[in-house]
């Protein structure tokens, strides 16, 4: 089935939401390391400005000026200013290189203006003040005394002293808000190539498109009691009880006319609650008054027994050796729910799964109970759930979202194909008001 691979808005805010502290920690680290190179890093500059005017005399008069000639004086003054005949003395007379002189100052003027400002950048104010006013001077000095500006004898004088330097950079609050900025564009590329990217699933349409089945139970990551670390039988709450009536109502509903008794659960891959499905739902079974033995087939790594606070002896390993007869295998547990443990260990199981006296037995169960649920090892790790298929009416399959791989998961379910699957079981999911839940 083709893959729709298509991005809406409600993808990407659900991303969004759901990654919200990964989002806030990037955005939080980039706005303190923007805010260490802005208050600690960067070097503060102060600007410092004197102005000088040009004004050229009418003949004789000092009342009078001409517009014309001033301003075409301006001209030739403006690029005077930077020429090294100016700046030079100035830089011996502060002992400063001329190079570094040259790449402070900067000059300007308003057109149709008379008035030149001499502007002086420097990381010390007090420097920047004394830089500006010399460096006027200096081309009052020029023009004086026959200079470089020898034109503008008389014509040029000093109309403003430069104070103290302002600050002027860096400019910190855009600084700062550039670094959030950049966190937040660099936390949404990070959650979306975490998201987009990954080969796991993110949603239950893609697991019914790429696992070519039906969702037929999903639990979000806080509903569906995860016991397998702890392994503790714990009841069922209301919230729990109601998701899992949920999956118990598509198992009955699947083939009404020849009901799934025998029940094989697994999964791709360890730690997708495989086993935690098949504990709780045997106690939704029971209080919807069924009958219910569950029998721990994960003979690798059973756990089944843990959360009945049973031993793991005397199961149905040591039953199939003959090491234990049938009277003695079934457990009978408070919770009304009777098991059938591993039993002692063996090195390859497989001999026993393909037995028909385990044949017999699920057999002769399905005639004693309403459900016989069976846990078995995942199918990624080894074959016996290829085996223990043949020996069950139904399976769920156990997928946990955003942590199995897609193609281990398609492999894992392709390896059932000729098995009678009822469905996907989906863990670990996320809460969706809008969910709609699969019935047959």
């Amino acid at each position: 089935m083709e893959e729709n691979n298509s991005i809406t808005l409600k993808d990407i805010g659900r991303v969004l939401f759901k990654n919200k502290l990964i989002i806030s920690i990037i955005v939080l680290v980039t706005t303190i390391i923007g805010a260490v190179y802005t208050f600690a890093l960067t070097t503060p500059k102060y600007s410092s400005t004197a102005s000088i005017i040009v004004q050229v005399p009418v003949g004789s008069s000092n009342s009078q000026y001409d517009i014309v000639s001033s301003l075409r004086y301006v001209d030739t003054v403006l690029d005077a200013i930077t020429e090294n005949t100016i700046l030079k003395p100035v830089a011996e007379k502060n002992d400063i290189s001329l190079n570094r002189l040259t790449g402070m100052v900067s000059v300007s003027n308003a057109t149709n203006s008379s008035l030149i400002r001499i502007s002086i950048t420097c990381d010390d104010p007090l420097l920047s003040q004394k830089l500006a006013n010399d460096v006027a001077a200096q081309v009052i000095a020029e023009a004086r005394e026959g200079g470089v500006l020898f034109f503008a004898v008389n014509c040029i004088s000093q109309s403003g002293e430069a104070l103290a330097g302002r600050y002027t950079s860096p400019n910190k609050t855009l600084y700062l808000i550039v670094s959030v900025l950049i966190g937040f564009v660099l936390a949404v590329c990070v959650v979306f190539i975490k998201e987009f990217m990954s080969n796991k699933f993110k949603t239950k349409e893609e697991v019914e498109q790429i696992l070519n089945n039906h969702v037929i139970g999903y639990f979000v990551d806080k509903k569906i009691k995860n016991n397998e670390d702890n392994s503790n039988l714990e009841e069922l709450g209301i919230h729990e009880l109601e998701s899992y009536n949920r999956l118990l109502n598509n198992i009955k509903y699947y083939n009404v006319d020849m009901p799934s008794k025998a029940i094989m659960i697994t999964s791709s891959i360890k730690d997708e609650l495989k086993t935690t499905t098949t504990v709780n739902l045997s106690q939704c079974m029971i209080l919807n008054s069924k009958k219910v033995i569950i029998i721990d087939l994960d003979l690798h790594k059973p756990t089944v027994h843990k959360y009945f606070k049973l031993e793991r002896e005397n199961g149905i390993v040591d039953y199939l050796t003959g090491d234990l007869e049938k009277e003695n295998l079934i457990h009978h547990t408070d919770s009304g729910i009777d098991v059938i443990t591993a039993g002692k260990s063996v090195n390859n199981p497989n001999s026993l799964l393909e037995s028909i006296k385990l044949k017999d037995l699920i057999n002769e169960l399905k005639e004693k109970y309403d459900y016989v649920i069976i846990d078995t090892p995942p199918t990624y790790s080894c074959s016996d759930s290829s085996i223990i298929a043949n020996l069950a009416d139904g399976i769920i399959y156990n997928v946990s979202m955003n942590y199995v791989h897609k193609n281990v998961a398609r492999d894992g379910i392709n390896s059932l194909k000729d098995k009678n699957v009822i469905g996907v079981n989906i863990t670990k999911g996320e809460k969706n008001s809008n969910l709609k839940y699969y019935y047959y």
